[in-house]
């Protein structure tokens, strides 16, 4: 049974549970889409995507987390009035059961930013972005 939504690559979105506990919600940014591992399958009832999730609760500058400002967002408001930011480290499946609501969608810019700090994330030879 095909489902009537779909969270294209890039879309911040807000879960209804927040993984790690902490709180009782949690945003993400969807990773996949129709090119990458984890795409939206309409012939399964709950379609799971790749995504990474987001804090805003950084005192401190992580040289393994991607800050998401406010030019960094096509659509959208940002999530807090401090910037979020997405912890490379945190990538896992979601379910679209899981999501509340789509609240904003990164620039392809920020994408492709995205995907060279997961090249130096996954480079053994260096040692911060």
């Amino acid at each position: 049974m095909p489902v009537d939504t779909y969270y294209p690559q890039g879309a911040v979105v807000v879960l209804d549970h927040d993984p790690y506990g902490a709180r009782s919600n949690r945003p993400a940014l969807v990773i996949s889409d129709d090119k990458h591992p984890d795409r939206y399958d309409e012939s399964v009832d709950d379609p799971s995507y790749t995504a990474a999730l987001l804090t805003t609760g950084f005192s401190a500058v992580n040289a393994w987390a991607r800050t998401i400002t406010d030019t960094d967002l096509g659509e959208g408001k940002p999530l807090a009035r401090k910037n979020s930011h997405v912890m490379l480290w945190a990538v896992r499946p979601i379910y679209e059961s899981e999501i509340d609501k789509r609240v904003a969608q990164v620039t392809d810019d920020f994408l492709r930013t995205l995907g060279d700090d997961y090249r130096a994330f996954l480079d053994p030879d260096e040692p911060l972005l």
